[in-house]
């Protein structure tokens, strides 16, 4: 142990400060991932200015004292500006539509652009270069610039939403890489040396110091410490680590110096492992279909044989009735008006505004929801899984049972043991100063303090010497220990037992255990209620899982399971089931990324945030049956926003065929069509509005 804290010089200290360096160009290139919603914003931004200028400008032409050729150089500008909205700022919807084309898919970004590019512009172009022939008996058949550029706008709000949403696999990937260390001190015998990981040999000794993460794989070879092994394995409780003990990279070092001997390369680790895993199930996941792209293969198709056949009927009719017309361009017209109305925006929006009301109501009750594609998903869900340490209980130990000994009362034995702990990193260490704290109960300055790893401490209190450890720490400390048998019953209760000596005298027994969360058991119990299967996954040890589990009540328990073992696990449920996945471990990241919905505690690891669906960030279960509530009503609400939709396009179907001139001799104005559209809009927001009005408080 001499020859590990003799290794803490100044060449390690520099290296340290170097490795943190690195740590911190990690968080620059992560922070890069907005990237694509600031070029949508900027585009979307540059629209909206356009697409007012252009309404203010068809709007101006109109003034009476204009002479011919000012309306006509008024509307070369409405053109002009027009395409640059189209081209320029709507080029995403472009991108986008030759990505779904070359993936062999239609979705309605492919037909927005087909219509901008093949409908709309050759149409308003050819109006705008020959104004003489938009002359219709007494009538001008007003052009649709405005509803363009409004359209290019409103899609490209849609997507901005959309990207901010989107799923964040490769700053999943960057943070796991980010657990583990970039160098690696290794001991040779020229003293210690700072080595990239991915040099690292099998069979070379590497140093970490307390609040040091483990670089890679190994055995002990010497020291001790206690290492939290949490966020990898799920055990709730740091272990501790001696001589010929397993070390994992990315796990936390907590209390002392270790010499391990690597046997795994960078590669090679489980850390390694689980990031393979989370690729894998990535690249394998395959995206829900959305909605609206289910409805416009149903919809667009009847509505183009529409206005095919209401162009024949103009074609004919203008031709027969009023020869000295443009009756191509008349019936071209029409054809363009209807198409416009079957423009799949709608349906786009009748998805999106329930999904941006959903974001709104779940973040002020602290569910956080990344990915906009959820709501199809939440249909025929019917099995959850869950995490036990950190998302049933509370990832951390708590002080259960005091039993004094030595005629001791309650509080002195906090207080000497807080005391004694005060200046202790060890967890437990941590949850007696927390009791004390609560209790409001004074801890003194101890006269001496010494911790001794893998054992405890000894601290000197009111010139009163206290021990605090395991019962080999008593053992050799000369302390007579008679009370085995109830330390072993602690010990069959899924709890932690710790001893007390005060002047070697024992005082009494501490237990801890990491305890349920209050909202656990009701969670559960709603859950089951709604008749979803429940499991428990955990990598904790069987006997502490199976008295969790049967306190929080669920039947259905999984103990020691690797990361590995677990997206195994949801894949075999989801040979017959739709599966709920819920966790905040690295452990948890593979099967949360399998999963057909993933719900990550926010009080667990950036990683599983990252990996998942949903964030609970007050670590509430309570938040899972608000998610479930919000995302039901959502998809009514969706269903209920296509059929508004459905009645407003048909209305401004039959508005843009001009049934209402051939019947009334009256013809409806763009601009009216334009209201009309803005007030389906209108209808489908406000009846977004009313998600979120009866849910679970969370």
């Amino acid at each position: 142990m001499d020859k590990t804290k003799k290794m803490t010089n100044s060449k390690m200290l520099s290296g340290r400060v170097e490795a943190q360096e690195e740590n911190l160009q990690d968080e620059k290139v992560v922070q890069q991932g907005p990237k694509y919603s600031r070029y949508l914003n900027s585009r979307y931004q540059i629209s909206l200015v356009l697409t007012v200028i252009v309404l203010f400008l068809s709007i101006a032409q109109w003034i009476p004292f204009l002479s011919f050729q000012q309306r006509q150089f008024i509307l070369w500008g409405i053109c002009g500006i027009s395409w640059v909205v189209v081209l320029f700022c709507g080029w995403p919807i472009f991108k986008d539509a030759a990505s779904a084309l070359s993936n062999k898919s239609v979705t309605s970004d492919v037909l927005f652009a087909v219509f901008l590019l093949f409908v709309f512009l050759p149409y308003n172009l050819l109006a705008a270069l020959f104004p003489q022939t938009i002359w219709f008996d007494g009538l001008q058949l007003e052009l649709y610039f405005p509803f363009l550029c409004a359209s290019v706008s409103l899609t490209l709000a849609a997507k901005l939403l959309v990207s901010e949403t989107a799923s964040h696999a490769s700053q999943v990937i960057r943070r796991l890489m980010r657990l583990q260390p970039k160098i690696a001190h290794v001991i040779t015998d020229e003293g210690e040396i700072n080595v990239p990981v991915e040099q690292v040999e099998k069979g070379q000794v590497v140093q970490v110091i307390p609040g040091e993460r483990v670089p890679l794989d190994g055995l002990v070879r010497e020291g001790h410490s206690t290492i939290d092994e949490s966020a990898i394995t799920g055990e709730s409780l740091p272990i501790d680590k001696k001589r010929g003990d397993e070390v994992l990279g990315g796990t936390v070092n907590r209390v002392g110096a270790i010499l391990f001997e690597v046997s795994r390369k960078h590669n090679e680790t489980v850390l390694a492992r689980v990031m393979h895993l989370v690729e894998e199930a990535q690249s394998a996941k395959k995206p829900a279909p959305k909605l609206e792209e289910k409805i416009i293969w149903i919809w667009f198709p009847l509505i183009f044989l529409f206005s095919l056949a209401s162009g024949v009927f103009w074609f004919f009719y203008v031709n027969q009735s009023m020869p000295q017309t443009p009756f191509l361009f008349v019936s071209v017209y029409h054809v363009v008006g209807i198409l416009m109305f079957s423009c799949p925006l709608v349906f786009q929006l009748a998805v999106i505004l329930p999904t941006v009301r959903v974001i709104e109501k779940g973040a002020e009750r602290g569910v956080i929801m990344k990915n906009a594609d959820v709501l199809p998903r939440i249909k025929n869900l019917n099995a959850i899984v869950f995490d036990k340490t950190g998302t049933l209980t509370r990832g951390r130990p708590a002080v259960t049972d005091i039993i004094p000994l030595n005629g001791v009362g309650d509080e002195d034995l906090i207080a000497y043991a807080a005391s004694a702990e005060r200046d202790s990193q060890h967890p437990l260490a941590k949850a007696v100063v927390k009791l004390a704290k609560d209790r409001k109960i004074q801890i003194l300055d101890p006269e001496e303090f010494e911790e001794i790893p893998g054992r405890g401490i000894r601290a000197i209190i009111q010139n009163k010497e206290v021990h605090i450890g395991n019962l080999k720490f008593m053992i050799e400390e000369n302390v007579d220990v008679e009370e085995v048998e109830t330390a072993s019953k602690l010990g069959s209760m899924g709890k932690t037992p710790l001893f007390m000596a005060i002047d070697r005298k024992l005082s009494a027994i501490f237990a801890f255990m990491d305890t349920l969360k209050m909202s656990s058991m009701q969670a559960v119990s709603e859950l089951s209620n709604l008749g979803l299967d429940i499991l428990m996954l955990t990598g904790d040890n069987r006997r502490t899982a199976e008295i969790i589990a049967r306190e929080v009540g669920i039947k259905n328990v999984m103990a020691e399971v690797l990361p590995e073992d677990k997206i195994k696990v949801v894949k075999r449920l989801q040979e017959k089931k739709k599966v709920i996945m819920v966790g905040d471990g690295i452990n948890d990241a593979p099967a949360l990324t399998q999963a057909d919905m993933s719900i990550a505690m926010g009080t667990g690891t950036d990683v599983a945030m990252e990996t998942s669906d949903l964030t609970l960030m007050r670590g509430d279960l309570q938040g899972v049956i608000l998610a479930l509530q919000l995302s039901s009503q959502a998809m009514r609400v969706v269903k209920q926003n296509f059929f508004l939709g459905m009645i407003c396009q048909l209305l401004g179907i039959a508005a843009a065929a001009d049934l209402t001139y051939r019947f009334l001799h009256y013809s409806i104005s763009s601009y009216s069509l334009m209201a009309g559209f803005l007030l389906g809009i209108l209808a489908v927001s406000v009846n977004s509005m009313k998600i979120g009005k009866r849910t679970a408080r969370a």
